[in-house]
């Protein structure tokens, strides 16, 4: 089944596509300036099965010459059959040798989409396979007598450049249209719309231009036609004007001999060939006719007699009537003497014209006929003229009395080819032609004069109607085949080639562009595919990153918590002073391990993009006291200076993240510390702009420490990178510390440098900028300077709206060591270890606890005893979760008062949030910070 449709899908294109290039055919020949079928074949073989399409083209191409040859399948013959048949060999050659071409060119590839498969295609497959079927064509053509020799050029140039034109403008548009290779719907609108609008409008133009010189031609054709049937008409009249001069030769004699006829005759044909011959004739009653045959006897004609002419054209003596009409005398009697002595009465159609020509005293002519005395079957015509003794009288040009005393007739016989000789070889050289036909009766009409060559098509003959002798005749005058080689329409050819020529290349350009592309896009696709997949892997691995960073945190934190909240229920019992050193030296380990486990938290929720800065109202000068708190006593034990510059005064209240500076400066300072074995640390701070509503500070931190390589200074803010890594050894850290603070100052759209000597040093500069409230007023120097002597606490007292704040510390100092006596809390956690740790601590504080293993034990238990001041609520717990338990409980009309703390090692920001969206009402980190615990108790409990 596909092999068939692969031979007749070719077949039926290549013949519509060549009936369409007829079209666009412009004479002379076979050859159309534009050959669409040429570049459909070389389309079909490249996408179809190559021999199936091959002989599917070259029955198409049979099909299309064939109805030329025999203008419309009018007639089958072998004769007929062969022209076509040799055409369609060349097509089917071409087809094959433009598939190999193509095929052969370096793998050139059906898209066309590169610049050098355009000019491969151009300049190579094209041009060369569409040499065969002109050559082929035009040799058939010229052995056939169908073309001429001095045709043959031409012929073969414009079948070459057709069909050139046609693979150059088809092919691409097809194979763009049709491949089976992914081309986009753009670039096939692309690539057909602006090559079929063109081409629309070319063939518009060209058949435009090809009317437009067709009207033309037919004018000038329509001019000459009048201008010979003019010259017909002037030689018709000059004949016959001749003939009326026997008129007067008559009348000027008493009668007219042989003789004096023969010399006025020969005297008045002298050097025109018009007439045949001329010839008088009377009408001779029976009685009188041996009178005349003796007369003309006795003149030197022994045999003549009246004649007459059989059926079978025999003359022999005519036999007796009544009354005859004979040829007395006629000129040139040799070529004319079977006409002599004939008796024109025995012919109807002559005799006719005889008692016309009498009756209404004018000249007749008879029908076309063929001459007695003629041996070739040409037509001739005879004009009788009547000569009266007495001419008529006119009045203007009104007969007034007609001519009287009838003598006899003078015949002209006219034989049309000599006649119209010479006007018929001029027309014949101006390749044209010319016929006469006798239309006095319309339902009979008599060829007069037949044309030798057949009228060209492009053209209806010129039709004009003429009187001559009493009778009707239509000349039709028209061009012949040869005409068209005269007037080649090198317009409308070049109209069509080089606007052809140029869609040609106008859509090789666009194929160039929209291959380049279609390229660009299918890499672009192929990249972002790729880096879509990439994306989509390191989501995926950043997601276990952060499952896995989540999860550790999660597992690490568990036994920390155990580990930190022993120690510190150790620290509160009697110890020696070893165990003491022991213990405080374990707690110092531990809350290094915190530190190391909250750094590579940070690291990885700024590293995901989860950091989020908060924008709430601060004072800095907190940050600051918080600052001098932390490290005071560290500087002391190591016996080195620690100094906090700040500017004369300063607003009392910013606007950002309290906490992410809190987290720079400690890591700065923490860096100083580590580093730092003799010498100071000092912070200084420096207003650098300040406007009505915004200021920009500097933080610089100095020590006098072991300072960085210049070298080194490049990665120094990098992951997992310090100065050297020899000190991570030797003073340990994650390498982490600065990272996390140049990722938190771009979060701030800060930013930091590092000034540093090898042995002598470092400084580091960080720039910041806040929003701060104007209304709050500014702190001077000499006030902040007095909070530093104070308890660190204390400062806190330094803004007004912060002593309205409440303080737990305060209200727990102030207390007994209860301050959770008659509190019961539901603690709800599956890890013994933080069971007992939260248990003592709980406990301690004077409050009753009881425990639940899991969710599920917590809501059984609140439903049988739903009077807990605030449950303590863990999140990752085996048979039911926190956020489960959590549901249940606030579901629970009796239960969804009692306060839930969420108690968990999930610290992520995201794992805050979903607390609070689950109903929980506050958050309380693992390891437990004992201060922390209690005063998010204080402030839940019901």
């Amino acid at each position: 089944m596909k092999p068939l449709l692969h031979f007749f899908l070719p077949l039926v294109g290549y013949f519509l596509m060549g009936h369409f290039g007829l079209l666009l055919s412009i004479p002379p020949g076979f050859a159309s300036a534009v050959w669409p079928a040429s570049g459909l074949a070389l389309a079909c073989v490249l996408l179809l099965n190559p021999l199936a399409a091959t002989l599917g083209i070259g029955l198409g191409s049979f099909l299309v010459n064939y109805s030329v040859v025999t203008q419309g399948y009018s007639e089958f013959s072998v004769n007929s059959a062969a022209l076509p048949m040799l055409i369609s060999v060349g097509a089917m050659l071409q087809a094959q040798a433009g598939y190999y071409l193509f095929r052969r060119s370096n793998d050139l590839s059906m898209s066309l989409s590169s610049p050098t498969d355009i000019y491969k295609f151009t300049f190579l497959v094209a041009p060369i396979s569409c040499l065969i079927s002109p050559s082929v064509g035009v040799a058939a053509l010229y052995t056939s007598n169908t073309v001429a020799a001095e045709n043959v050029i031409f012929n073969w140039g414009t079948w070459w450049v057709g069909d050139t034109i046609g693979v150059l403008l088809f092919t691409p548009l097809i194979l763009t249209i049709f491949i089976k290779q992914q081309v986009s719907s753009e670039r096939k609108l692309q690539v057909a719309m602006p090559a079929l609008i063109i081409f629309a409008g070319v063939l518009i133009l060209f058949l435009n231009s090809v009317e437009a010189r067709k009207a033309y031609l037919y004018k000038i054709i329509s001019d000459d036609a009048r201008d010979f049937l003019q010259k017909v008409e002037e030689r018709l009249s000059i004949s016959e004007y001749k003939l009326m001069a026997y008129t007067a030769f008559h009348q000027g004699s008493e009668s007219v001999s042989m003789q004096e006829f023969f010399a006025f005759t020969q005297a008045l044909l002298s050097g025109n060939s018009s007439f045949t011959g001329i010839g008088w004739t009377e009408i001779v009653p029976a009685d009188k006719r041996q009178h005349y045959e003796n007369a003309m006897r006795a003149q030197g004609f022994s045999e003549y007699n009246f004649t007459e002419i059989d059926e079978q054209g025999q003359i022999h003596i005519a036999p007796q009537r009544s009354v005859y009409y004979p040829v007395l005398y006629i000129f040139p009697i040799a070529k004319n003497i079977k006409a002599f002595g004939l008796n024109l009465a025995a012919i109807p159609n002559r005799l006719a014209a005889l008692q016309q020509a009498r009756e209404q005293a004018i000249s007749i002519a008879t029908p076309p006929i063929r001459l007695a005395q003629e041996q070739e079957n040409q037509r001739s015509i005879i004009l009788y003229t009547p000569i009266f003794d007495t001419p008529a009288t006119y009045d203007g040009e009104l007969m007034q009395q007609k001519p009287q005393n009838f003598v006899g007739y003078v015949s002209g016989v006219f034989r049309i080819s000599d006649l119209l000789g010479p006007l018929i070889h001029k027309a014949n050289q101006l390749n044209y032609d010319m016929a006469i036909i006798d239309i006095s009766n319309s339902n009979k009409p008599l060829a007069l004069l037949e044309s030798q060559q057949p009228p060209l098509q492009q053209f209806p003959p010129i039709l004009h109607s003429f009187d001559f002798g009493g009778r009707q005749y239509q000349l039709s005058f028209y061009a012949t085949n040869s005409y068209q080689f005269s007037s080649k329409d090198w317009l409308s050819w070049s109209i069509l080639t080089i606007g052809l020529l140029t869609t040609a290349i106008l859509q090789a350009f666009i194929l160039i562009i929209t291959g380049i592309t279609e390229r660009v896009r299918r890499e672009v696709n192929s990249k972002t595919a790729d880096l879509q997949l990439a994306m989509q892997a390191a989501e995926a691995a950043s997601h276990a990153k952060s499952n896995f960073v989540a999860n550790m945190n999660h597992e690490l934190r568990t036994p920390l918590n155990a580990i930190i909240g022993i120690i510190n229920l150790c620290l509160k019992t009697p110890l020696s002073d070893k165990q003491l050193d022991y213990m405080q030296k374990a707690k110092r380990a531990s809350g290094t391990l915190l530190s190391l486990i909250n750094q590579t938290l940070d690291y990885s929720k700024i590293d995901a993009g989860k950091m989020e800065l908060a924008q709430e109202e601060f004072n800095f000068i907190d940050v600051l006291l918080t600052i001098n708190a932390t490290f005071s006593l560290q500087v002391n034990s190591k016996g080195i200076e620690f100094d906090i510059k700040i500017p004369e005064y300063f607003p009392a209240r910013l606007v950002g993240d309290q906490l992410r500076l809190e987290q720079i400066l400690l890591n700065l300072c923490s860096n100083a510390l580590k580093f730092t074995n003799k010498g100071k640390i000092e912070i200084s701070i420096n207003i650098l702009k300040q406007n009505d509503s915004n200021i920009e500070i500097e933080i610089v931190v100095t020590d006098t420490g072991i300072g960085i390589n210049p070298n080194q200074l490049e990665n120094l803010f990098d992951s997992f990178q310090q100065a050297d890594t020899s000190t991570t050894r030797i003073y340990g850290g994650t390498g982490l510390g600065l990272t996390i603070t140049k990722q938190l100052i771009d979060l701030m759209k800060g930013g930091i440098r590092v000034e540093s000597t090898p042995q002598q040093g470092s400084r580091f500069y960080v720039q910041l900028s806040f929003p701060y409230i104007a209304k709050a007023g500014e702190l001077y120097r000499e006030n902040v300077v007095a909070m530093f002597d104070r308890e660190p606490l204390q400062g806190l007292n330094v803004d007004p709206e912060i002593n309205n704040q409440p303080h737990y510390e305060a209200e727990i100092a102030s207390e007994s060591d209860t301050p959770l006596e008659n509190t019961s809390i539901l603690l709800v956690e599956d890890v013994k270890m933080n069971q007992f740790v939260a248990t003592s601590l709980l406990e301690d504080w004077g409050a009753f606890v009881a425990i639940a293993e899991n969710g599920l034990k917590a809501v059984e238990m609140l439903k049988e005893k739903p009077y807990f001041n605030i449950i303590l609520m863990d999140i990752q717990m085996p048979i039911m979760d926190g956020f489960e338990a959590t549901k249940k409980i606030k579901e629970d009309p009796k239960l969804k008062h009692i306060p839930i703390v969420a108690m968990t090692a999930n610290v992520m920001s995201s794992d805050i949030e979903r607390c609070h969206a689950a109903g929980m009402s506050d958050h309380v980190g693992k390891p437990i910070a004992e201060q922390e615990l209690l005063e998010k108790v204080l402030k839940n409990k019901l």
